[in-house]
């Protein structure tokens, strides 16, 4: 879907020039490469290589740089074809930059497409790989697993930004053009978004004109607790107050002769 007019940009998600995200996403992918190797070293034990057959041992680097060549292409169209299942209008585009491959595309996605378009490849290929890893002879195993290893590593980046969607507000847009993701959020959720900020850091927050709030108490009107219906309700309850007041005081005023008459009879008093 295109971006509606009432949404604003929330928060970029820039795997190419973010520094930190990028070390991060490198870090996790060493992990979860070394814990495969570790797992693959206790299920399928590496001394054998060294009684193989050097014929096996080509074989071995073969399906290993041939395989992973042809998962990553595979990684992306299963991205892609996900994409079109969600949005069939969108136009998809592939590049590599940066040391890795990706497929974007011009559309935004809602939360749960996102996620799903997000991480279809790894599900979907980690299960696929695991049949040839437990069928296949000994002396071909290793040059499978690493492929399903460059699966698992490989889709680091996909799991960040997966964790990070998964933080975002239940009703927010995402738009991934393959290397950076801008996630879009209501006005009404930005605003109430600044309003919550500014008041648990203790400061004046000043609506926008175009501010929309389905909560106004969270910008604190006329009170920082007090909800505006009880408000209301305090001024109405004053305001019949005064009214009373002013009553009483007419009745107090009826009582007292009025000044032309208590000066008359001041003056019969003194002559009396």
């Amino acid at each position: 879907m295109k971006l509606p007019q009432n949404y604003d940009l929330l928060e970029t998600i820039d795997l190419k020039s973010d520094k930190k995200s990028n070390a991060l996403i490198q870090a996790i992918s060493i992990v979860l490469y070394v814990l495969l190797f570790i797992g693959g070293y206790f299920t399928k034990d590496l001394t054998f290589f060294a009684y193989l057959h050097f014929k096996y041992i080509i074989f071995n680097v073969l399906i290993a740089v041939l395989g992973s060549i042809v998962y990553i292409v595979l990684h992306e169209l299963t991205h892609a074809v996900f994409i079109k299942i969600f949005e069939p209008k969108s136009k998809v585009k592939f590049g590599f930059t940066a040391g890795m491959a990706y497929a974007g595309s011009d559309e935004c996605f809602k939360k749960l497409p996102y996620l799903v378009i997000a991480l279809a490849p790894l599900v979907i290929w980690t299960l696929l790989l695991l049949i040839p890893c437990l069928l296949v002879p000994m002396v071909y195993f290793w040059g499978i697993y690493f492929v399903q290893m460059l699966n698992v590593s490989g889709a680091a980046g996909d799991i960040y930004v997966t964790i990070k969607v998964l933080k975002a507000p239940k009703d927010c847009l995402i738009l991934d053009n393959g290397v950076s993701m801008e996630v879009y959020v209501s006005d009404v959720f930005k605003a109430e978004l600044r309003a919550k900020a500014a008041k648990q850091n203790g400061e004046h927050f000043s609506p926008d004109s175009n501010d929309v709030f389905l909560d106004r108490t969270i910008i604190g009107e006329n009170s920082d607790d007090t909800p505006k219906s009880d408000v209301t309700a305090n001024s109405e309850n004053q305001t019949e107050g005064l009214l009373s007041l002013n009553k009483q005081e007419a009745n107090v005023g009826k009582n007292f002769p009025k000044t032309e008459e208590r000066t008359a009879s001041v003056e019969n008093d003194d002559k009396n």
